[in-house]
């Protein structure tokens, strides 16, 4: 599991009010331009180009570490191409976004018509300094299914990753910059954001720091900037168990074939926490 799904959880979503706001024309000043080479993205039918962009890890201070940034463009393959191209924020935090590509591309092939798709993988994730960290124990299923953040665990990731990476520098809002960096280091103009679950906060994010590079924004799942997602993971799980529940008693077809959803519901439930089931 990535370290960024962890350690920087607490920090990221504070963070995003705290980092100060930068201008709008922050990346519109002398930037270097980002070159793409011809590749292969498994997965993915026809062209793709991809490449580097180096930022600073501490993009305030403007020195010391850099960092690389691994960027994916599916250029648009109809004959008409439009200026602005999709740019796609996964969840996580912590997925890549450039491992996410074959699928997405594949959603959006109708919109790839005219525009180009563009993947960039977020500090700390994928190939751009991944702060990948072992939080669980893969040869014991039962660690998946107790604390969410196991504290030990994330001390010792802690004290692991610190010297590739300042943890404190890789949160939403130094994300949202670097982004917006490599959109005019590209040479576009305006962008389209789409994003799921956290990438619905990193795109609040991005247009709350950068409102004039956002033409649209596609947003599955909104995560307010607010929301301490940890803290609700339990009451929300619930509440989406007793919505799929109610839905199967109110469905006439899933009722007859269900007629006691809950009783067995609460069946399954105290059986598992009689002891582990082999399946």
């Amino acid at each position: 599991m990535n370290f960024l799904a962890a350690l920087a959880l607490a920090l990221t979503f504070a963070a995003s009010s705290v980092h100060a706001p930068a201008s709008n024309g922050d990346a519109q000043a002398a930037r270097p331009s980002l070159v793409l080479s011809d590749c292969e993205v498994p997965g993915i039918k026809g062209r793709a180009r991809c490449g580097t962009y180096e930022v600073f890890e501490n993009r305030d201070a403007r020195v010391g570490r850099k960092i690389s940034l691994k960027v994916v463009v599916l250029p648009a393959t109809g004959a008409e191409r439009a200026p602005d191209p999709y740019f796609y924020i996964p969840g996580g935090p912590g997925s890549s976004a450039v491992e996410d590509a074959p699928g997405v591309a594949q959603e959006l092939t109708k919109i790839r018509e005219r525009r180009d798709l563009v993947f960039l993988d977020q500090r700390g994730t994928g190939g751009s300094n991944p702060l990948n960290c072992p939080l669980f124990d893969p040869a014991d299923i039962q660690s998946y299914l107790e604390a969410f953040l196991p504290l030990e665990a994330t001390r010792r990731c802690r004290t692991l990753l610190e010297p590739k990476a300042d943890l404190k520098l890789y949160t939403t809002p130094f994300a949202a910059d670097d982004m917006n960096e490599v959109r005019a280091a590209l040479g576009y103009e305006r962008i389209n954001l789409y994003g799921a679950s956290y990438g619905t906060r990193a795109a609040l994010v991005y247009m709350r720091r950068h409102p004039a590079s956002v033409r649209t924004a596609t947003l599955h799942g909104v995560l307010p900037t607010d929301e301490l997602i940890t803290l609700a993971y339990a009451e929300d799980a619930q509440r989406a168990l007793d919505g799929v529940l109610g839905e199967c008693e109110r469905d006439p077809a899933c009722r007859a074939a269900f007629p006691r959803v809950r009783e067995d519901a609460r069946a399954a439930f105290a059986r598992l926490r009689r002891g582990p089931v082999e399946v």
